[in-house]
């Protein structure tokens, strides 16, 4: 009643038997193994990392009911479509008249863009009347400052946890 496999699909179906112990704690029920991703990553750019988190937005993306819009949070357009874990609307394409082609929702959700949207004058205090879509360099500028800052915070939540003083406050 068993059907025959090859090599290949025996190992990943049955890592007890076709694995070392130390072999099948470094792979998934799947039969990834940390050299399958360690190969992944050397020969492509598939792995972004862990979305997660922005599927889960992107799933409880929703329209509006009936003939309402709302202003999009990153553009000021009208749209149709609110994320609904964040309550906000907007657009699920890029922005019109920018030299984008990432969407309004990827923009929204994108660590590095944080305090270029619209909607985030209020966080950086300027008016709102004389925001512009930023360009790709400041996009880019942006981006960088955001890691470094990420990181700083990250290296002092560690600290923290650690119950060792951070380098910035020992200066």
């Amino acid at each position: 009643m068993s059907t025959q496999q090859n090599q290949e699909q025996r190992r990943r179906s049955s890592p007890a038997r076709s694995q070392s112990p130390a072999r099948s704690i470094r792979s998934t029920s799947t039969g990834v193994s940390e050299e399958d991703v360690n190969n992944e990553k050397k020969k492509s750019t598939r792995l972004c990392g862990f979305l997660e988190q922005l599927i889960e937005h992107a799933e409880s993306v929703k329209r509006f009911p009936g003939n309402n819009a709302g202003v999009c949070v990153v553009c000021g357009g009208n749209t149709a479509k609110v994320c609904s874990k964040c309550n906000k609307a907007m657009h699920m394409d890029a922005p019109k008249d920018s030299d984008t082609t990432a969407s309004c929702f990827l923009c929204h959700h994108n660590t590095g863009f944080f305090g270029l949207a619209r909607d985030d004058c209020r966080i950086v205090k300027r008016k709102r009347s004389s925001w512009t879509f930023p360009t790709a360099g400041d996009r880019q500028v942006n981006a960088a400052q955001m890691k470094v800052m990420h990181k700083r915070l990250a290296d002092d939540a560690e600290n923290r946890d650690h119950g060792t003083p951070s380098s910035s406050n020992t200066s």
